[in-house]
């Protein structure tokens, strides 16, 4: 069975930052010297852009419609471009497949350079589930849960399963269309759902499609249309000897594939192995010199099987079990990982001396929660970065500090999507914004920042749009200030705060702030980045009932 994930490199961020969901989404890479989109969301396809399109001109297209005479485009609603990361795709696409092992022993991604594909073999798997329609009907519900738009093929072969799963509209009238039920998160490729192949039956229908469902590279399919062959029926009626000489052998390879003359390997992915080590005391120990020796002994084990992978230590649980009760555990976070036995054992310490172990200890564990690659730096000719040197000294105290209080003593302010600006904020600890890695490489994307940098209008000239959203600073609570306009509604011209009287030469605005009813009091804002005389910057809002706030200070 070939299930396709429809779009998935925007899936994959839509499911990562909700917040996307609504907003026009576009992804780019450089290609041939030049930036060019390679994926698009709906909303942003609704705009026009398509992939392949140079990103200057999708984001003219993005911003067209969001120019406004004297508003600002809402949060909501502002395209987020961003850099693609196929590396993290791929990453994600393997923890999908394992994942899907719960349906299948055997889960493969395709073979392509960008996969979007997941290969299940459900050879001895269907009667567990009531058969092959109700395994894969299963398995999209499962996939539709988590909130991912999917289409699934049962066919003989792997390369038939591919084809009718990517192009099986093509074909819907031969196929047996077994659930054409209609979603309408489903992308205009195809409504259908899952689509079986009846046994023995693959070959004829695919000998009447196009040459596309054969996984054939760019190269090769540009050689076929400059000999006008369209279509799998026109390769079947060459010479078979003289389609590698031709075309060359993948050609004959991947059409031997599609219709089961030769065979195609599956190579499984497999859920990484828990790294971990233990130490059983015969007889039970309370002395905790002893302890610490064997937890540096079994942290020296660990740390040699991630030596080779240029791996570190960024989250480790250790454990005591004790004969007069319950076992002990205690978990060491790092901002980055390590593989410094001194560093990791002088943070096991820190836990050690806030635990009580009633009693003796019988044995002891240790497993790696969290692996990261090592991060290396180029060694410097002259002295050391004094910078760099107070970094790594924060990060110390930060890690010291953690471990020894507990993760939530030590807290640090984070944004977070909120329509009110107020709430737009939260604690959290600082071990958990490191943007860890699993066990296995997984890729991070804490680089891709939203990219919002759209021209705001301001009379007849414009401004970076991120410089205006909010300001860096914002007053605990509004502040009730006096403002003069023009009109009732209007914009400020001038407003006193704190005895002084200021003169707005620019504004921005207005940008309208509204809450709903779940949270009491309605909020109903429209919020004026204004500019005085003098060069300072204020953040105003005006309430319905008409009444001005200061809210923040740019300066």
């Amino acid at each position: 069975m070939c299930v396709w994930l429809l779009n998935w490199p925007i899936q994959r961020l839509q499911n990562m930052q909700p917040e996307l969901r609504s907003r026009p989404l576009v992804l780019y890479a450089a290609v041939r010297g030049k930036m060019v989109v390679t994926a698009v969301s709906q909303e942003a396809r609704r705009r026009g852009v398509v992939p392949g399109m140079s990103l200057a001109e999708a984001n003219a297209l993005l911003w067209t419609a969001e120019r406004g005479p004297t508003c600002l485009t809402p949060h909501a609603s502002r395209p987020a471009i961003l850099p693609g990361d196929p590396q993290a795709d791929r990453e994600a696409l393997r923890k999908l497949a394992v994942w899907c092992q719960r349906f299948s022993p055997t889960v493969a991604l395709e073979e392509a350079e960008h996969p979007h594909s997941l290969l299940l073999d459900m050879t001895g798997c269907a009667h567990l589930f009531g058969g092959e329609t109700a395994l894969a009907e299963q398995l999209i519900d499962a996939f539709r849960r988590h909130g991912y738009v999917t289409r699934a093929a049962i066919a003989d072969t792997i390369g038939a399963a591919w084809a009718v799963a990517h192009y099986g509209r093509e074909v819907s009238g031969e196929w047996l269309v077994v659930s054409s039920h209609y979603s309408p998160h489903t992308t205009h490729h195809n409504s259908y759902k899952t689509v079986v192949v009846p046994p023995t039956q693959h070959a004829p229908p695919l000998s009447n499609q196009a040459v596309a469902p054969l996984r054939l590279s760019a190269d090769v399919r540009e050689l076929l249309d400059q000999f006008d062959i369209r279509r799998i029926s026109q390769l079947l009626a060459l010479p078979r000897a003289d389609l590698p000489s031709r075309f060359g052998f993948e050609v004959m390879h991947r059409l031997d594939q599609a219709l089961g003359k030769i065979p195609e390997l599956l190579i499984p992915e497999r859920p990484p192995e828990d790294v971990e080590t233990s130490w059983t005391f015969d007889p039970p120990v309370s002395d905790r010199r002893i302890i610490e020796t064997v937890f540096q002994h079994l942290l020296e084990q660990l740390l040699e099987r991630l030596r080779p992978a240029q791996m570190g230590i960024q989250q480790l649980h250790c454990s005591l079990r004790t004969i007069a009760g319950s076992p002990i555990h205690f978990q060491v976070s790092l901002l980055q990982s390590s593989l410094a036995v001194q560093h990791l054992m002088e943070m096991v310490r820190l836990h050690g001396e806030r635990i009580h172990v009633p009693g003796e200890v019988s044995a002891v564990a240790m497993r790696i929660v969290v692996a990261a690659p090592l991060e290396f730096h180029q060694a410097r000719i002259f002295d050391e970065d004094p910078g760099q040197d107070r970094s790594k000294q924060f990060r110390v105290l930060i890690e010291r500090l953690s471990n020894r209080l507990g993760e939530k003593a030590i807290l640090r302010p984070r944004l977070r999507p909120d329509s009110q600006p107020e709430f737009a904020w939260h604690y959290e600890p600082w071990s958990a914004s490191r943007g860890a890695w699993g066990v296995a490489p997984e890729v991070r994307n804490q680089k891709s920042e939203i990219r919002d940098q759209a021209p705001c209008p301001l009379t007849f000239d414009f401004c970076p749009l991120t410089s205006l959203l909010r300001p860096p600073l914002l007053k605990p609570r509004p502040l009730i200030i006096s403002v003069v306009s023009i009109v009732p509604g209007g914009p400020p011209l001038r407003f006193q705060w704190e005895g002084r009287s200021y003169l707005v030469s620019r504004y921005w605005g207005p940008e309208r702030i509204e809450t709903g009813w779940w949270r009491g009091d309605d909020v109903r804002r429209d919020y004026y980045v204004a500019t005085t005389q003098a060069g300072s910057r204020f953040w105003l809002f005006r309430q319905g009932d008409g009444q001005w706030f200061l809210h923040g200070c740019f300066d």
